[in-house]
């Protein structure tokens, strides 16, 4: 515990004596930030509380808020929990009190004003500034003098002889109030100081300061103030001890790799036998201070931000985009980047090698970057997301295994590149929208313009409509022309509202312009023609195919040439989808080939001209089973061939997972009953109760004879009349009668007329003709005769009515 409490003291003292700042004892007064999102701008209200002098102004590329009063602090730790990072990119808390920093992350403008509580209102809004604007000037906050009341009272601290009794242990009173305030300290050398202590310093009479290693900004200075000096000799001794009894670990002061670089020369002057520091190095502390707290509790440096799916964040470093280039002509920061390239001994730089390849991507040449990192084999993790933003700013996706795509979630700017590097957005995904949509509008206008549409598109296909109205609104705030960008994303957004007939006329008229834009205003417009099953017009599709010609090496040209065949197949020219596809297939198709061809014979299978249908289908067939079909679209087809009747195309196309579900499996009992295998239908329908299956199963069932069984199946499929009719093939006339189809109906009332008894009577069995015919009571001989006559003609009529509705079952 003893030896706790000294590390904490030491620590306590190392702050006060070697950074010079005191902690002062009093507390800050502390003023609330609060905002709120607003069309057109966002608010930001700083409660002081009361009335109070405040000013805003410029400072570089943001503005600075300035409170009047010396112990003014702000609690800003829910401003962004209410507003996104459009418009207000940063809100940082400055070293000077009081002041309160607004970083920019648009063409914005910031205005103030108080109300009468003496809250400070700050909006910052959309467009330029007011002319003349007070809140345009620079404004540079300076550090004042703190005049805390009790920085003069002194501080108390306990040291220890070099004898180890604490029962010698003295209290000495050190005054460090000049040492805070930075004031000259010679005129303190007075005081009575063991003379060993001065012995150990050199003094530096100008600045009452010793100077104890190091050289310009890194230099440490130690005061020659008696006190303050005595209390350094305690605090080394301390340390000493502490490291000693393996409690403070002291690291070596020179830089790591120092050793190779010092002068060897023992003649050489004192600075040049001082290690040689890169400039961009910054060397490591020597010494690390940390108290059992910090040491248990879980570290943020060792364990970064992860995304929902446990990756790790990347920085917002990593797609710097805006910051990797500058507004010089291309081919002078080109050249000065290619430099530097190959180093001593023909060796590539690496480094160089990236920054270039940075430099592209900031212009927006994704292949380019592709091209530097292959020849100069780069293969480092930050190669591998470079590579991944090219392929993106060309109209592509992350490369097969790249971790990019799981960072939807991430609150950096790997977000935005994570959406953007995922070939569609599936609904459900984890996207952190606001740190999507700040590193989109941190980047370049051209990049904006670029990226815009293809953004908004993807949160249009999850329903985010809200974001992609944020991605037009960054387009739309670029100073330089971005008409084109914001017709495809406005389009885009009627397209999803439902305002598809203007639209699409509006990205027509864009596609076949040549405009910048005009390929992908092409390639959403066929999509969405595609997508609402209307046909495409000839005029796109030769566009389509004249682009897909043209950009074939590019990615682009992959997507107009799908297009361009899907496009055909919607005007029903399918000879022409199918021709211009086998001449752009690879042996064997690539995935984006097979799935075209899958769309195309999906496309195919609704057609409604059956002619036409089976010509495209039997001309056309092997390119199917090239491209594996999946289970649905070999079940769609094969309905269109079994009613057709290709039973023998039928069973090619019903197998694996198809012929195991339910509609596969009554497609093979339709094959069998027109095959006449009734037993192979049976089988297939075992287990299968819907109407459908029933249906078939009675057919089956009556090819094999059973017509009571037949008639069983019927009436569970709820057709009545055709059960009756199967009770009538199976001799069950009386309940053949109950329920018979209309022309039996006929034909047993017709028997009932002719004196055969009731037609609901089982049999129909009738008493002798002759026996009824006396029961008429007819005049005479002739008079009978005649009516045995008619009577004998109406029962043959209804004979054969039966003979014919029987028939008619059994053609059934």
């Amino acid at each position: 515990m003893g030896a706790s409490v000294m590390v904490i003291r030491t620590t306590i003292t190392l702050i006060a004596i070697l950074t010079g700042a005191g902690v002062s004892p009093s507390f800050a007064e502390m003023i609330r930030v609060r905002s709120g999102e607003h069309t057109g701008f966002t608010r930001i209200v700083v409660d002081v509380g009361a009335p109070s002098g405040w000013e805003l102004g410029r400072d570089g590329s943001g503005y600075i808020l300035r409170v009047s009063g010396l112990d003014v602090t702000f609690d800003a730790t829910d401003v962004f929990r209410r507003i996104t990072r459009t418009r207000l990119a940063t809100l940082a808390l400055d070293a000077t009190p009081g002041v309160l920093r607004f970083g920019i992350g648009c063409a914005c403008h910031a205005t103030a004003t108080a109300d009468g509580n003496g809250n400070i209102i700050v909006d910052i809004a959309d467009g330029p500034p007011a002319a003349g604007s007070p809140f345009e000037s620079q404004l540079t906050p300076t550090v004042p003098p703190r005049q805390d009341k009790k920085a003069a009272e002194p501080i108390r601290t306990r040291s220890y002889p070099a004898t180890r009794d604490r029962a010698q242990d003295v209290e000495k009173t050190i005054d460090l109030a000049p040492l805070w305030r930075g004031d000259n300290l010679s005129g303190l050398a007075s005081r009575g100081v063991p003379d060993q202590v001065h012995g150990k310093h050199r003094q530096m009479p100008d600045t009452g300061r010793t100077d104890v290693g190091g050289s310009g900004d890194a230099k440490l200075h130690m005061y020659t103030d008696p006190s303050v000096a005595e209390a350094q000799e305690r605090l080394l001794l301390q340390l000493s001890r502490a490291a000693a009894q393996g409690l403070v670990e002291v690291a070596p002061t020179e830089p790591r790799g120092a050793s190779a670089h010092a002068a060897s020369d023992d003649t050489a002057s004192a600075a040049d036998r001082r290690p040689k520091v890169d400039a961009h190095e910054t060397p490591e502390p020597a010494l690390h201070v940390e108290t059992s707290f910090d040491r248990d509790m879980p570290s943020t440096a060792a364990h970064p931000p992860v995304s929902a799916t446990g990756a790790a964040c990347l920085p917002d470093a990593n797609f710097d985009l805006a910051g990797w280039g500058d507004d010089r002509p291309a081919a002078a920061q080109i050249a000065e980047r290619r430099r530097p390239l190959v180093g001593e001994f023909d060796h590539p730089s690496t480094e160089a090698v990236l920054s270039l390849a940075r430099l592209y991507l900031h212009l927006g040449f994704g292949a380019e970057a592709g091209a530097v990192l292959s020849a100069f084999a780069v293969e480092t993790s930050d190669g591998s997301t470079l590579r991944d933003i090219g392929a993106v700013l060309d109209g592509g996706v992350a490369e097969a295994g790249s971790a990019l795509p799981a960072l939807t979630s991430c609150d950096t700017s790997a977000a935005l590149w994570a959406v953007l590097a995922l070939p569609q957005l599936l609904p459900g995904t984890d996207i952190d929208e606001a740190a999507v949509l700040r590193a989109f509008s941190a980047l370049p206008v051209h990049l904006r313009r670029l990226l815009g549409p293809g953004l908004s598109d993807r949160f249009l296909s999850v329903g985010s409509e809200q974001a992609a109205r944020a991605v037009r609104d960054a387009v739309a705030r670029s100073p330089q022309n971005t008409t084109e960008s914001l017709w495809i994303i406005d389009a885009q957004l009627g397209l999803a509202l439902g305002d598809a007939g203007a639209q699409l006329e509006k990205l027509e008229d864009l596609a076949l312009s040549n405009g910048s834009l005009s390929t992908d205003a092409l390639i959403l417009a066929i999509k969405s023609r595609l997508a609402r099953g209307l046909a495409v017009p000839t005029g796109l599709i030769e566009s389509a195919e004249a682009l897909a010609f043209e950009l074939q090496d590019a990615e682009s040209g992959e997507v107009l040439q799908h297009l361009h065949i899907l496009a055909r197949g919607s005007a029903n020219d399918f000879d022409g989808s199918f021709d211009a596809y086998r001449r752009w297939i690879s042996d064997p198709p690539n995935h984006f080939q097979r799935d075209t061809a899958l769309k195309l014979f999906a496309m195919l299978a609704g057609h409604d001209s059956e002619p036409d249908f089976l010509a495209a289908y039997f001309a056309n067939r092997s390119e199917l089973y090239a491209a594996d079909p999946d289970a649905s679209l070999r079940l769609t087809l094969a309905e269109r061939l079994a009613a057709s009747g290709f039973t023998e195309e039928v069973r090619k196309l019903v197998t694996a997972d198809a012929a195991r579900s339910e509609q596969g499996r009554r497609l093979l009992a339709r094959a069998a009953t027109v095959e006449f295998d009734a037993a192979a239908a049976i089988d297939k329908l075992a287990g299968l109760r819907d109407t459908a299956s029933e249906t078939l199963r009675a057919e089956a069932l009556a090819m094999a004879g059973d017509h009571a069984a037949a008639a069983r199946a019927y009436v569970s499929a709820g057709d009545a009349e055709a059960a009756g009719r199967e009770l009538w093939r199976a001799g069950d006339f009386s309940g053949a009668a109950a329920n018979p189809p209309e022309p039996l109906r006929a034909a047993l009332n017709a028997l009932h007329a002719a004196g055969f008894g009731s037609a609901g009577e089982a049999g129909l069995s009738a008493e002798p003709v002759s026996d009824s015919v006396q029961e008429l009571a007819l005049p005479g001989p002739l008079a009978r005769g005649k009516a045995l006559v008619e009577q004998s003609r109406a029962a043959r009529s209804a004979i054969e009515s039966m003979i014919a509705a029987t028939s008619d079952a059994g053609s059934r």
